[in-house]
């Protein structure tokens, strides 16, 4: 039983938020996972975040995206799903945002914290793995 909320129970929160997500990610069909946790005194907050698994090409909605994206603003489509080193560790590069001019590019962290990074594309050409 949880009596307090600080990074470990949180931990805890989300491995468990997403074992039980799993069985529905089966049942729709969509990819699931808990987002960031937001937590203050007793009360916490899950954003979940969704992906559809297939975008009638067999790719992810996700991939789909980045490729249409990357296209428009001259960013190599294949970079979708590529590591890359970072201050925080290795992340996996997932989205591109037009509007973020001087860091477009989005990566998730891969220690499971649900954190994002935002990087340059030169930043990521030098740091590719």
């Amino acid at each position: 039983m949880i009596t307090e909320l600080n990074h470990e129970t949180l931990a805890m929160i989300r491995e468990a938020i997403d074992e039980q997500l799993k069985p529905l990610e089966r049942t729709l069909g969509i990819k699931l996972s808990p987002g960031k946790i937001v937590y203050g005194a007793g009360t916490f907050c899950v954003k979940v975040d969704g992906t559809l698994m297939k975008c009638g090409t067999g790719q992810s909605g996700q991939a789909v995206e980045f490729k249409r994206v990357a296209l428009a603003s001259g960013i190599p489509p294949e970079w979708f799903g590529k590591k890359v080193r970072t201050s925080h560790g290795t992340a996996t590069i997932t989205q591109i945002m037009t509007q973020n001019r001087k860091f477009p590019i989005i990566a998730d962290i891969d220690d499971g914290s649900g954190r994002r990074v935002k990087l340059a594309e030169e930043y990521v050409r030098f740091n590719l793995l």
